[in-house]
């Protein structure tokens, strides 16, 4: 995301110098690079991946993708420790790598703001040529913290302060000590791409420039600044003070350099699109949710293992009295896995009796139930479902799937068998708690409610209130909607239930009108 946004931001504005409208760009390419990957919206493509096969292997002699070198003892272990024996858990290590990587930078960037705020308490506070400036001998020369300006009190002589102090307040009154504060923390949680730390330096020149840019437009002379910038450089390099140093000559170069504003906000509107497309893709990339799923034929046809079949050749020397085995992997209820589910699937080989079938799986348990599988999925992401054969006094992988791991979506909250909108009275007295029911799910989940709250105003505008800990409605409960008149609205609110997993969900409220 960040490629593209400061790729457009290199293209569109590299020869212009309208400096506030390049700081508002990257401020908002910061803004858009914290907020859109949280996108939850998602893009049903027409091709669904779920019950693709991800991997066929085609046996051969070669022990490098078979398995003839296992031992009777390694045959024996469950599947579960199989998938672990060996196996080096690569995102275990990026992860730790990562956090790592972030805490050491966010302590780094917690110790500057702690320094900066201890040198701005201990500094003497004093007025100078009209403005508010802290004398501290800790930093040298001339710097800025979130507005407040710090110098050396050996500036206090030197013949060109008033430029220094004007320079520093710009930075101030323009904050620019917050956006690097934003930067440094994106740069934090983002420290492994490049052209984080890019837009970081970009900013940090557009805030010099933005300064100079000030004090040349307020009357001071542009060769005596000129000369200023080369004879007197601050030499802090504390984490939030946006300082005195720059590159000198890209400064003084765009000092002398026209100023041409023609077009610029037209090229400002021009991360519309950018974020546009940006937000278009992520939601491309996001599974689609299971309430909102277009029906196609792979959501509705029953996977049989005839239809899903995958060839997998073997050379024919191996295999005896069959020129071909195929090999078959499929769901019987859905196209994905859900957790805390047992998912029905059903496996086979042809030429191989079940007995010579052995299948495992990457994340989570795979039983055979005695008329078929079921998968026991562990945690959200993909499964890998591999199927190894017994041919020839040796164990072949014949097929591999992988399939998409989803959490069960929640249920629906019903009372008297209606999700809400309006409802004769003599109905909702005859209702006696709050059900929950699968909606469009081909599982059947035992989902149970287990407290909510009904709330009604009544005729002189007060909230009636009452809890049940169960899916009972109680009698204070009943005794309120027995107050209830023709057009008075009822919720049943803070609905919450649990599932065959454990897991406790807080339903969506439902909401009657009287008849």
């Amino acid at each position: 995301m960040l490629v593209v946004l400061y790729t457009a931001f290199h293209l569109l504005f590299r020869k212009d110098t309208n400096f506030k409208l390049q700081r508002i760009f990257l401020l908002i390419s910061i803004g858009l690079s914290i907020v859109l990957p949280f996108n939850q919206y998602s893009i049903r493509t027409v091709h669904d991946k779920s019950m693709d096969v991800v991997e066929t292997i085609v046996p051969t002699a070669d022990p490098s993708i078979t398995y003839q070198n296992l031992t009777p003892e390694y045959v024996q272990k469950s599947h579960a420790e199989r998938d672990t024996i060996g196996a080096i858990n690569y995102k275990t290590v990026f992860a730790w790598i990562y956090f790592t990587i972030l805490t050491l930078l966010a302590l780094r960037l917690l110790t500057g703001i702690f320094k900066l705020t201890t040198i701005l308490i201990q500094a003497e506070k004093t007025q100078i040529k009209g403005r508010t400036v802290y004398l501290t001998r800790k930093i040298n020369g001339s710097a800025n913290i979130m507005g407040f300006i710090l110098i050396n009190p050996d500036l206090l002589k030197h013949p060109d302060l008033s430029q220094i102090l004007l320079h520093e307040n710009i930075h101030a009154s323009q904050y620019h000590s917050i956006d690097i504060l934003l930067v440094e923390l994106l740069a934090a949680a983002m420290w492994f791409n490049p052209f984080v730390w890019m837009m970081k330096r970009t900013l940090q020149q557009l805030h010099e420039y933005l300064a100079d840019d000030g004090v040349v437009n307020s009357g001071i002379n542009r060769l005596e600044y000129q000369k200023l910038l080369v004879n007197h450089i601050a030499e802090d390099s504390l984490v939030l003070s946006s300082g005195f140093k720059s590159s000198i000559k890209k400064r003084i170069i765009m000092i002398t350099k026209h100023k041409n504003t023609h077009g610029m906000r037209k090229k400002l509107l021009a991360i519309l699109p950018v974020a546009a497309g940006i937000m278009i893709a992520i939601s491309c990339m996001n599974p689609p949710k299971a309430d909102n799923q277009v029906k196609t034929q792979a959501d509705t046809a029953e996977v049989k293992v005839v239809d899903q079949a995958v060839d997998t050749p073997f050379r024919k020397d191996l295999v005896t009295n069959s020129e071909y085995v195929h090999a078959a992997i499929g769901l019987t209820k859905m196209n994905v896995l859900y957790l805390g589910v047992d998912n029905p699937v059903e496996i086979a080989v042809s030429e191989v009796s079940a007995n010579n079938v052995r299948p495992s799986i990457t994340n989570g348990l795979l039983i055979n139930t005695g008329n078929g599988y079921i998968i026991r999925p562990r945690t959200l992401g993909n499964a890998i479902v591999v199927v190894e054969a017994f041919i020839n006094d040796r164990w072949k992988k014949v097929s591999t799937m992988t399939f998409r791991v989803k959490k069960v979506p929640d249920p629906i909250a019903t009372v008297a068998g209606q999700k809400g909108g309006s409802i004769s009275f003599e109905k909702l007295l005859k209702a006696e708690k709050v059900d929950v029911m699968m909606e469009n799910f081909d599982f059947d989940l035992s989902f149970k409610t287990i407290k909510f709250s009904l709330s009604s105003y009544n005729l002189d505008g007060f909230l009636n209130f009452e809890y049940s800990e169960s899916d009972k409605i109680t009698s204070s409960q009943l005794n309120m909607l027995k107050k209830l008149r023709k057009g008075q609205k009822v919720y049943f609110d803070d609905i919450v239930a649990i599932g065959p997993d454990g897991e406790k969900r807080k339903l969506s409220p439902i909401v009657f009108k009287i008849e």
